[in-house]
């Protein structure tokens, strides 16, 4: 969301530089239909990308073309949902980390999951591994 208003130019509805309509204005009604819209439409969208991301199987094409295929599904869902970021200075809290851990470990089960059955054999071994290594390590085993 963050992203989002970046890139509009709209921060300044969160960090306070531009203040609250007040109530009963024009400017106040269109941005609650702004906010309405834009949380359906992110909702709508991430699920319809959580599925293509479910469905999506290598179907005996290269591992190159699969891959690719995951990530601009995976770039997509970070533009419309992306990864909270952490507000506190210097992020000496570990969550920005852990975040990026647990979505990279979601990717590498999503990649895994699609692959065809040629790398069954191969799959078991990977995550049998202790951690379970990064996708872009798995991307280069296959």
């Amino acid at each position: 969301m963050m992203n989002f208003l970046f890139a509009k130019n709209k921060t300044g509805f969160i960090d306070g530089t531009i203040k609250r309509p007040e109530v009963g204005s024009d400017n106040n009604k269109n941005l609650a239909k702004f906010e309405g819209s834009f949380g359906k439409e992110s909702d709508t969208k991430a699920y319809e990308l959580k599925q293509s991301l479910n469905s999506t199987r290598q179907d005996y094409t290269t591992v190159s073309a699969y891959y690719t295929r995951l990530r601009v599904l995976w770039d997509e869902m970070e533009s419309v949902l992306p990864m909270p970021r952490c507000s506190c200075d210097g992020c000496s809290c570990g969550l920005a980390k852990k975040l990026t851990e647990l979505k990279e470990k979601e990717g590498t089960y999503e990649f895994l999951m699609g692959l065809d059955n040629q790398f069954s054999v191969i799959k078991t071994q990977i995550l049998a591994m202790k951690p379970i290594p990064k996708l872009s390590t798995v991307y280069l085993l296959e």
